[in-house]
């Protein structure tokens, strides 16, 4: 079987990313279950490193991973949002997957994931904030995380939360305007409302042939495999969680949305 050669361009390979607590474990577990898509999630060492402020793809091990003809490789590139420029320039020619989520249910989801001693956005938000100003050099993010640092605990993890939210839709632009048509981008409420529908999209995107097993992905990945975020490998794909966040914000929380949204904006 014929491989790829490690100057290709990156045909064959594809990114799956978007902001933190969007739906990309989803997305990243039906590709799983695609029978010609192999899939490296964040927790694969194998592929990431440890980078100056967090593990990101070691772009070398990405390269080196050979691709069958007619195959596909998928790589989870959430952490990798800020390095456009580095991967489409190694890999001008792979296709990206972007998933997104409305902010107010990703902001929830941020505040209700514990993680080490606080909640994911308080504890790996200013990560992605810093990665963002670390390469961008953007002085509106830079100005609203200063401000955020001074207030009480619940203001700063709502503001750096819709701050990373707000980022990563600057960044998705960014990615867009490098892949055109190779990149595709998926709502988590179409996917998890239409399924059928939005895989058949995303697959369509990434030129490869429908599987009817990335409908039913708990039955064809490894479930022993840790998911970032704790996510369940055995769910199936249901729309039961998209109102879930109301429970958890109230008018004073949305405020806070709505004001950094707009400063940032």
């Amino acid at each position: 079987m014929r491989q790829e050669s490690r100057s290709d361009g990156g045909g064959g390979r594809l990114f799956v990313m978007g902001c933190q607590r969007s739906g990309t474990t989803l997305v990243g577990m039906m590709l799983e279950a695609h029978r010609r898509i192999e899939y490296f999630g964040e927790m694969d060492e194998s592929v990431n490193r440890a980078g100056d402020i967090t593990r990101e793809l070691d772009l070398v091990a990405v390269r080196d991973v050979p691709v069958p003809a007619g195959g596909r490789k998928a790589f989870a590139a959430n952490r990798d949002t800020h390095r456009c420029g580095d991967i489409h320039t190694a890999f001008p020619e792979a296709s990206v997957v972007w998933v997104e989520r409305d902010v107010a249910p990703v902001v929830a989801s941020m505040l209700s994931l514990t993680v080490r001693d606080g909640c994911w956005a308080g504890v790996f938000g200013p990560r992605e904030v810093a990665k963002h100003l670390h390469t961008a050099g953007d002085e509106v993010a830079a100005r609203i995380a200063e401000r955020l640092a001074s207030e009480e605990a619940r203001t700063r993890d709502l503001g750096t939360a819709t701050l990373v939210w707000a980022i990563k839709r600057r960044q998705r632009d960014t990615w867009k305007h490098a892949y055109g048509h190779r990149m595709t981008t998926v709502r988590y409420d179409d996917l998890v409302g239409h399924p059928e529908a939005t895989a058949r999209d995303i697959l369509a995107g990434l030129d490869c042939e429908w599987d009817d097993r990335v409908l039913s992905h708990p039955s064809f990945v490894d479930r022993s495999v840790p998911r970032p975020g704790r996510a369940d490998a055995s769910r199936t794909i249901d729309a039961s969680g998209v109102e879930k966040w109301r429970e958890s914000l109230d008018s004073s929380d949305l405020l806070v949305i709505d004001e950094v949204r707009t400063e940032y904006e």
